[in-house]
């Protein structure tokens, strides 16, 4: 697993295209690049849900956004474990010695040209500075737990430049591949060289060193290389196994005929170990043949056993069988006698509960007869109640519409009775001036004709009571008729007057 683990790694790192060229060094910033100030890096905090707080982060992604330069404001995120800055524009690493914690760094595919500023990263075990510009391998001594270092796709041309990679001891990973390295014949370099380098890293495992003019200058690399590092479990997309191992091992020191005599041995050991396990797997058939024979003649003689003791007891459970037979029809027929006797006095409960029963039906229905009869009478009484109400009501109603009426009457008769008194009040006045006017002629007529003549103001005019006897003075009169109605109306009208 671990050797398929470091494939697939491989297979991924090697997957990436080839860095672009190298731009112009140029001090100016291009309007299109992106400065790494407080507001881009919590921009992007926030575009991978991080914490607003910078100590509270264990991971900072800022790949993609096109900086040209890591800016100290990196160094406010001291807890960060992971560094993400590839596919930017970085010419330096710099800034970075905040970041004690750290311990990924991922700056591949930038534009750097030297290994430096990581003398402050003790933490660091990963490094990936791939598809750069960098020429020699320098700068790791401050690095003493770095364990994986990716180099692939740079410009390291000579052997002399890989030499900064032995003073990582604990370096597992080494990926050198796609540098265009070769031995540089003018320095006196030698293509083996590159293993007395790599073979200074004791704990080396994976290699990566194809694509390059090494492999191509000498023969034999590969073997050499896995026969030199004996800690070697994975070179160049291929797995190192014990069989191959074992086999350069023994090439590296009789050649190709103590290889073959190594195989050969292996083979026979390979044939020995089958053989033996074809033995261990015999003998293991046979010890499981022995258990299973004695384990059927224990089955058999218990099987022998059990049937002894079952044939010994089929009598007992023969006789008890019986025995609990006979018990349980002599329960069978005591209980049948006792539902006998129980269903005989339950029938004559029964009967005597149905005569009560019946007994009580017929009180019940002489009762509701009763009830009947008692409600029809109440419904009846309650009917002739209520027919006296309607009729009573119905005398009411007709005795107010009487008084109704006869107060409609009597108001008719006040004001007609109103009506003639006012008419009778104006036909007395016209009497009344009618009578003045009558009695006025009569005294004019009758009197005497010595008397003086009235003053200028008019007569006072003196009623006399026509019955009364005449004054002695006066000379003796007599009324007509007519004068004495209208005397007595008159006197009439007074006695009215007073009376009103």
């Amino acid at each position: 697993l671990k050797l398929q683990f470091l494939y697939l790694i491989g297979r991924a790192l090697h997957a990436s295209p080839s860095p672009p060229c190298v731009p112009e060094q140029d001090t100016a910033t291009p309007a299109i690049m992106a400065t790494m100030d407080k507001e881009a890096v919590e921009k992007c905090i926030k575009e991978f849900d991080g914490y607003v707080q910078p100590l509270l982060n264990d991971q900072l992604y800022m790949h993609c956004k096109g900086f040209m330069k890591i800016e100290p404001v990196v160094g406010d995120y001291k807890n960060i474990k992971s560094l993400w800055l590839q596919q930017n524009a970085l010419h330096k690493i710099e800034n970075l010695d905040d970041l004690p914690e750290l311990g990924c760094l991922y700056l591949h595919q930038n534009c750097i040209t030297r290994i430096e500023g990581l003398s402050r990263l003790t933490n660091l075990h990963t490094l990936n500075i791939s598809q750069n510009y960098i020429t020699k391998v320098e700068g790791l001594e401050a690095l003493p737990h770095l364990e994986t270092l990716l180099l692939s796709h740079n410009r390291i041309s000579d052997i002399e430049n890989i030499k900064g990679v032995q003073a990582c001891k604990e370096l597992s990973t080494l990926d050198l591949s796609n540098n265009g390295m070769s031995a540089n014949k003018d320095k006196g370099e030698k293509p083996e060289d590159v293993i007395d380098v790599l073979k200074e890293l004791p704990k080396l495992a994976c290699l990566y060193i194809q694509n390059n003019e090494l492999p191509n200058q000498t023969r034999y690399f590969r073997r050499k290389m896995v026969g030199t590092i004996k800690t070697l479990t994975y070179m160049d997309e291929r797995p190192v196994f014990p069989e191959d191992r074992r086999a350069i091992d023994a090439w590296m020191v009789g050649g190709f005929e103590a290889e073959q005599a190594a195989r050969d041995e292996m083979r026979e050991e390979k044939k020995a170990a089958e053989k033996a396990s074809m033995i261990k797997f015999r003998a293991m058939q046979e010890a499981g043949r022995a258990k299973k024979e004695a384990a059927e003649a224990a089955l058999e003689e218990r099987k022998k056993v059990e049937k002894e003791w079952r044939d010994e007891h089929k009598k007992i459970w023969e006789r008890e069988r019986k025995e609990h037979y006979n018990q349980e029809e002599d329960g069978r027929t005591d209980v049948w006698k006792d539902e006998k006797k129980g269903m005989a006095s339950l029938k004559a409960f029964f009967e005597d509960s149905l005569k009560l029963a019946l007994e009580a039906d017929r009180e019940r229905a002489a009762a509701d007869a009763a009830e009947v009869e008692r409600q029809r009478v109440e419904k009846e009484a309650q009917l002739e109640l209520e027919r006296e109400a309607v009729a009573q009501e119905k005398k009411r109603t007709a005795l107010r519409q009487a008084v109704k009426e006869e107060r409609e009457l009597r108001r008719q008769e006040l004001a007609l009775f109103d009506e003639e008194q006012r008419m009778l009040d104006r036909v007395d006045e016209e009497l009344l001036r009618a009578a003045h006017g009558d009695i006025d002629a009569l005294l004019s007529a009758t009197a005497t004709p010595a008397a003086a003549p009235a003053p200028a103001s008019a007569p006072k005019t003196v009623h006399e009571d026509p019955a009364a006897p005449p004054a002695a003075a006066a000379a003796p009169r007599t009324l007509s008729t007519k004068k004495r109605n209208i005397w007595a109306q008159y006197d009439a009208w007074e006695r009215r007057g007073k009376s009103g």
